[in-house]
C-alpha cells in the first residue's frame, strides 16, 4: 500500500501531522452537514463539522466557506466524501433538513424538521437506518424526554430498540438500583412458589444488598421461614461457604480454602494480564532451565521488574530482606542477585487470581464478608463488594454469550442470568424483574465511551457497606500507553456523605504522581487533616505516589459553586477533567 502521505502536498501533510485525533469516528453511509474551510490539491479538503474539523477526499470542486451535505463513501486512512445532490448548491440548515427528509421519504412536518436539524446541531453523523428508527418511535413518544433519548443514543450510536430505550430511561431515572432490588427481594420472599433461580436470586440480592442471614427487610419477611430446605439456606452460611471452597478447590488447585484465600487477597496487586503472562513465561523458563540460566532470561525479567509502578506494587508485599536484593538486580542482572529474591517474588506472582477465577472468587469472599465482616479491614470490603458486583452482576453477559460461550457453564450464574429466568417464566415478580433488568441494560449501554484518546467509564453500585443508595464512579482520562486510564496524571473527585463529617468533597490532582489533595466541607477540618497527614503520606509512598499539599476549603452553598466539573473532551486534563467521580 502506498504510504498515506506520499499523495498530499506539504501543506496538508503539515496540517495532518499537527492536527489532534478527535472523537468524531465516521462510518460508511453516514450524512454529515459540513462547510469547506480549505481546499488542497488531489481533491481533498479540510472539512469543518461542528466542532470538529477533518481532512477529506472530495468527489467533485467545491468552493471554501460554504455549506454542503455529505455521504461518507469510504473510511480508512483518508476518508472519502460525496456531496449530496440537491437543487442547490451551496445549503443552508433548512435546506439540508429538507434533502434529509427528502431522502428519507419522510413527510416536512414541523416535529420531523425540528428533530432532524436538532440531530445535526448536535454534531451527530447520521446513518439513515439509524434515523428512519428514531423517526419512526418519534411518532407515538413525542415527548422531550423522548426526544432527548433518542438524541443521545444516535450520538452514541447505541441501537434504537425497545430494550435500549427503556434501559436509558431506566439509568436515567431518579430511582437507583438499591430499592429496585429491594422491592424484587421483598416480592420474591412473600411468594408461594420457589423455584432453584428463586432461591439463588434471592442469596444472590441479600449477597448485594448485605443483608445476612437473619436480616430482615424492612416490611418484609425473614428469607429463611419462607424458601424449600436447600443445604445453604438452612445451615450455617459458612459451612456452605466450606464446601463451595472445597469443591472449586478440586476443581482447580489455584482456588485455596478459605484462610489461605483471605491471606491471599491481601497479596494481589494490579497487575494486567499481560504482565502476569509475561512474569509466569518468564518463570517457566527458569525453571526448565535446571540451574542454567542464560542471560535472556535476566534481561526480560529486569525489564519487566524496572517498570516503577511494576516495582512498587511488587516490593511492598516482599519480606524486608530481599528488597535489596530485588533493586540490585534490576541495576545488575546477574544469576547471584536473582537467587536472593525469586523464590518470593515467585510465590507473589503464584498467588494472583487469574481473571477466569475472580468472578467465584469474589462472590464468595462477598458472602464471606456477611458472616464475619471484621475479618476484613473496610478498604477491603470496599473492594470485595465493588468486585463482586462488576463480575457477576451479568454486566458482561451478552459478551460472555458471543465470546466465551464454551466456557459460560463454568462461571457462577450472574444476576443478570437469573433475573431473565424469572422475567421468561412469566412469574408474579415479572415486573420488578423486568424494572431492574431495564436498569442493568441501561448501565451496560452507558458504561464505557471511549474514542482514540479518552476513555469514560460510569457504573452503579448498590449496597456498599449496607447504603440505602447507589454509589456511582465514573472514571474519565486520557489512555495510556495501553489504552487504560493513566495513573500517573489524572483527576479524581469523591463525593461523600459521611457520619460524623456530614457532606464531604474530596477533589484529588494527581501529575506525575505526585498527589495534591482539597478537602471541602461545611465546617473546618483543618486540624483533622494535619492529624492524618503522615498516615495518608504513608499510604500513598507504599504505592508510590507522593503527597505534596493537603489543604480544607468551605463547602460552597450552591452544588453548582464545586470548582469540580468536567469540561469537553478536547480541553487540557490538567485543567478540567474528572478521572473518578464517586
Amino acid at each position: 500500500m502506498v504510504p498515506l502521505f506520499s499523495s498530499v502536498s506539504s501543506q496538508l501533510q503539515s496540517i495532518l501531522k499537527e492536527q489532534p485525533n478527535h472523537s468524531l469516528t465516521l462510518k460508511q453511509g453516514q450524512v454529515l452537514f459540513g462547510k469547506v474551510k480549505q481546499i488542497f490539491p488531489n481533491q481533498m479538503a479540510q472539512i469543518q463539522l461542528g466542532k470538529h474539523q477533518i481532512i477529506a477526499k472530495i468527489e467533485v470542486p467545491l468552493s471554501t466557506d460554504e455549506s454542503y451535505l455529505f455521504e461518507v463513501l469510504s473510511i480508512g486512512e483518508m476518508p472519502q466524501l460525496k456531496m449530496i445532490q440537491s437543487s442547490k448548491a451551496h445549503l443552508t440548515m433548512d435546506d439540508a433538513v429538507s434533502v434529509i427528509l427528502a431522502r428519507l421519504n419522510l413527510s416536512s412536518t414541523k416535529i420531523n424538521q425540528q428533530f432532524i436539524q436538532e440531530v445535526i446541531e448536535n454534531q451527530i453523523p447520521i446513518r439513515q437506518n439509524e434515523l428512519e428508527q428514531a423517526m419512526t418511535f418519534l411518532k407515538s413518544h413525542n415527548d422531550q424526554e423522548s426526544k432527548a433519548l433518542l438524541i443521545d443514543m444516535l450520538k452514541g450510536q447505541i441501537p434504537i430498540t425497545k430494550t435500549s430505550l427503556h434501559g436509558l430511561r431506566a439509568i436515567r431515572s431518579n430511582q437507583g438500583l438499591v430499592p429496585e432490588m429491594k422491592a424484587l427481594l421483598q416480592s420474591l420472599e412473600t411468594s408461594d412458589t420457589i423455584s432453584q433461580e428463586v432461591e439463588q436470586l434471592v442469596q444472590k440480592l441479600r449477597t448485594i444488598l448485605s443483608l445476612g442471614a437473619g436480616d430482615q427487610l424492612k416490611d418484609g419477611v425473614n428469607v429463611n421461614e419462607r424458601l424449600s430446605p436447600r443445604p445453604y439456606i438452612q445451615t450455617d452460611l459458612n459451612n456452605h461457604l466450606n464446601h463451595e471452597l472445597n469443591q472449586m478447590n478440586s476443581q482447580s488447585p489455584s482456588i485455596p480454602d478459605s484462610e489461605t484465600l483471605i491471606d491471599q487477597l491481601n497479596k494481589q496487586i494490579t497487575l494486567t494480564e499481560k504482565q502476569l503472562f509475561q512474569f509466569n513465561k518468564v518463570f517457566a523458563q527458569l525453571n526448565d532451565q535446571q540451574g542454567k540460566i542464560n542471560a535472556e532470561n535476566l534481561i526480560q525479567l529486569q525489564l519487566l521488574l524496572k517498570n516503577p509502578q511494576v516495582r512498587a506494587k511488587i516490593t511492598q508485599h516482599l519480606p524486608s530482606e530481599t528488597r535489596a536484593s530485588l533493586a540490585a538486580f534490576i541495576d545488575q542482572p546477574t544469576q547471584n542477585t536473582l537467587l536472593k529474591f525469586i523464590q518470593p517474588l515467585t510465590e507473589l506472582i503464584e498467588y494472583q487470581w487469574v481473571k477466569a477465577e475472580q468472578a467465584q472468587v469474589f462472590e464468595l469472599l462477598n458472602q464471606m464478608r456477611q458472616v464475619d465482616p471484621d475479618i476484613f479491614s473496610v478498604k477491603q470490603q470496599f473492594l470485595i463488594h465493588l468486585k463482586d458486583f462488576l463480575l457477576n452482576s451479568g454486566l458482561d453477559y451478552e459478551h460472555n454469550i458471543t465470546k466465551n460461550y464454551q466456557h459460560l457453564n463454568e462461571q457462577p450464574i450472574s444476576l443478570k442470568q437469573l433475573l431473565l429466568h424469572v422475567y421468561q417464566d412469566q412469574s408474579a415478580q415479572v415486573r420488578e424483574a423486568e424494572s431492574l433488568l431495564n436498569h442493568l441494560t441501561g448501565q451496560q449501554l452507558t458504561q464505557i465511551n471511549e474514542d482514540t484518546n479518552f476513555l469514560q467509564i460510569l457504573t452503579h453500585i448498590p449496597g456498599l457497606l449496607g447504603m440505602e443508595e447507589d454509589i456511582k464512579i465514573e472514571f474519565y482520562s486520557r489512555k495510556d500507553q495501553e489504552e487504560k486510564i493513566d495513573s500517573d496524571h489524572c483527576r479524581i473527585a469523591f463525593y461523600l456523605e459521611l457520619k460524623q463529617l456530614g457532606t464531604t468533597m474530596i477533589d484529588m490532582v494527581v501529575q506525575d504522581r505526585v498527589v495534591h489533595l482539597l478537602v471541602y466541607n461545611k465546617r473546618d477540618i483543618s486540624e483533622s487533616l494535619d492529624l492524618y497527614r503522615n498516615i495518608l503520606t504513608e499510604g500513598l509512598e507504599k504505592l508510590n505516589y507522593h503527597l505534596s499539599t493537603i489543604e480544607y476549603k468551605m463547602m460552597p452553598d450552591s452544588a453548582g459553586e464545586h470548582l469540580i466539573t468536567k469540561k469537553g473532551k478536547e480541553q487540557s486534563i490538567n485543567r478540567s477533567n474528572l478521572d473518578v467521580r464517586i
